[in-house]
C-alpha cells in the first residue's frame, strides 16, 4: 500500500509533469528530490500506480492520435512524414518489416547443380 506522500507525488507527476519541477513536487510531498527519484526509478509499486493513473488519459487520447497519424500518412507535405506515419500505423497493427532473413549456405549456382543432378537421376 502506497503512503499518502507517494500517492500525492504520483498524482502531481501525472497531472503536472511539464508544469512542476521534481524539486517542487518533492517539496509538496514533504520529501526530498532524491527520494522522489528513487520512487520513480526503483519503487515498482509506485511505478505501477503511476501507470494506472496514466492509462485512462492515454486511452482517451488514442483515437485522436490515430486520426492524426492517418491524416499525416496521406496528407503531410513531406514524403518523409507520410512514410513515418504510415510505417508507425503498420507496425502498430502488427505489420513490422522483417529485420533479418536467414539463408542457407547454398549459392544459386550450387542450387542449379543440385537440381540438374536430381533431374539426371530421375531420367
Amino acid at each position: 500500500m502506497l503512503s499518502k506522500s507517494k500517492i500525492k507525488a504520483a498524482h502531481l507527476l501525472v497531472m503536472y509533469d511539464n508544469q512542476m519541477t521534481r524539486e517542487e513536487i518533492a517539496r509538496e510531498c514533504d520529501t526530498s528530490r532524491t527520494t522522489l527519484w528513487k520512487w520513480e526509478t526503483q519503487d515498482k509499486e509506485f511505478q505501477d500506480y503511476i501507470q494506472q493513473q496514466i492509462m485512462p488519459s492515454i486511452r482517451a487520447a488514442a483515437p485522436s492520435a490515430l486520426r492524426q497519424m492517418v491524416y499525416l500518412s496521406s496528407r503531410a507535405n513531406q514524403d518523409s512524414v507520410k512514410f513515418s506515419a504510415s510505417k508507425y500505423i503498420l507496425e502498430t497493427a502488427g505489420y513490422k518489416a522483417v529485420d533479418k532473413v536467414e539463408t542457407t549456405d547454398h549459392t544459386q549456382l550450387e542450387l542449379i547443380k543440385e537440381v540438374n543432378e536430381l533431374a539426371k537421376k530421375q531420367w
